[in-house]
C-alpha cells in the first residue's frame, strides 16, 4: 500500500507534471506522532491486538495521504473547495472501493469521505489520518 498509495503517485507527479508536493505543508509529524502514541498506548490497554491496530493503521495512512493529501492539493487548483471535496469523495467512495457493493458504498463511504475531506481541511492530513483509523477500528470491531 506505501508503494501503490504513496511512493508511486508522488514520483508520477513530479515526473509527469512537475507537481511539486511539498508534504512539509499539509503534514505536521511531530503532531502526528504524539496522537499515533498515545492512541497506540490506549488501545494497548483495552487489551486490542497490535495487528488489530497496525493494519487499519496503515490502510488510513496510506488512503488519506493519497486522498485527502495528494488528490484534494490537485483538485484544488482546478476547482472550488467544494467541488474539490465532492469529486474527490466520489472517487474514493465509488473507485477505490469496487470491491463491495455499489449502493452500499455510496451510502457509507461518500459521507464518510466527505467528513474525513473536512476534518483535513479544517485541522491538518493528521487529525484526517487519526480520524479514519479510529474509524477503521471501530467498524472493524462493530462487524467482527
Amino acid at each position: 500500500m506505501i508503494l501503490g498509495f504513496i511512493l508511486i503517485p508522488v514520483l508520477v507527479l513530479k515526473s509527469l507534471i512537475g507537481f511539486n508536493y511539498s508534504i512539509l505543508n499539509i503534514f505536521n509529524l511531530k503532531r502526528f506522532l504524539i496522537y499515533t502514541i498515545i492512541i497506540f498506548i490506549v488501545l494497548s490497554l483495552c487489551s486490542i491486538n497490535i495487528e488489530e491496530i497496525i493494519h487499519p493503521f496503515i490502510v488510513a495512512t496510506c488512503e488519506e495521504f493519497l486522498f485527502r493529501g495528494l488528490m484534494f492539493s490537485l483538485l484544488l487548483n482546478k476547482f472550488t473547495k467544494f467541488k474539490s471535496i465532492v469529486i474527490g469523495s466520489l472517487i474514493f467512495s465509488l473507485l477505490l472501493h469496487l470491491n463491495g457493493n455499489f449502493v452500499g458504498n455510496f451510502l457509507t463511504k461518500f459521507p464518510s469521505s466527505i467528513i474525513l475531506y473536512l476534518v483535513r481541511d479544517k485541522f491538518g492530513l493528521p487529525e484526517a489520518i487519526i480520524t479514519h483509523w479510529l474509524y477503521n477500528l471501530f467498524i472493524t470491531k462493530l462487524l467482527y
